[in-house]
């Protein structure tokens, strides 16, 4: 288990139109870029807020803080160029482009539960949820139904919460301290859009 890349950005204005064909915009924190890499490996710094330099729309808020940091598996990003290319214009998606902070290797949703802890250098991650997509990443992916995508692969990611400051870089190992819950990331996902709190593209509906 370990860290294949750290990515960090700053917000952007992205741009769509409603269901009455009207241009909009809004802010988006998609499109972070590769700090640190395997072949370019730069300690960064993590505060509790998360990446140093990373600019959030919502800080300072206990919300916030729970989400300092979203993380993804390199493996869903397969699943994502290939629905990436055969739905949109854009040619290829790189690390960054979800909007995620850390990329790794070794976990994903099914394996991570709720009050996991990682142990990176020598800081300290808590996992606190799964992501939960909105139209913003139908804007992001370029159709309209990239959240409906994201709700049946699963392949939503997780927040986490700094437990302990410090520096991390990009090849760093993981180590899990299981928690005492027995809730994996993607269970809950699953809870929570079989509840329909996550009926999106009916009452967002964005054509792009």
């Amino acid at each position: 288990m370990k860290i294949v890349a750290l990515c960090s950005g700053k917000l952007t204005t992205a741009f769509y139109r409603n269901k009455n064909g009207e241009l909009k915009t809004t802010i988006s924190e998609y499109n972070k870029i590769v700090v640190s890499s395997e072949t370019n490996s730069r300690k960064i710094e993590i505060t509790k807020f998360g990446l140093l330099g990373d600019e959030r729309i919502e800080r300072n808020t206990q919300e916030s803080i729970r989400k300092s940091i979203l993380m993804l598996p390199a493996t869903s990003y397969d699943f994502w160029r290939s629905r990436h290319l055969n739905n949109s214009n854009l040619t290829s998606i790189k690390y960054g482009f979800l909007g995620e902070n850390m990329v790794v290797e070794g976990l994903d949703e099914n394996t991570i539960h709720l009050g996991d802890q990682m142990c990176i250098e020598d800081t300290i991650l808590e996992v606190t949820e799964p992501r939960i997509p909105n139209h913003h990443f139908n804007i992001q992916m370029g159709y309209n139904s990239a959240v409906n995508d994201l709700i049946l692969s699963g392949l939503c990611g997780w927040y986490l919460k700094v437990v302990r400051l410090g520096f991390i870089r990009a090849g760093s190992q993981i180590i899990l301290l299981p928690g005492t819950s027995k809730i994996t990331v993607l269970s809950q996902f699953k809870k929570l859009t079989n509840n329909k709190q996550l009926n999106l593209i009916q009452e967002n509906p964005i054509f792009l």
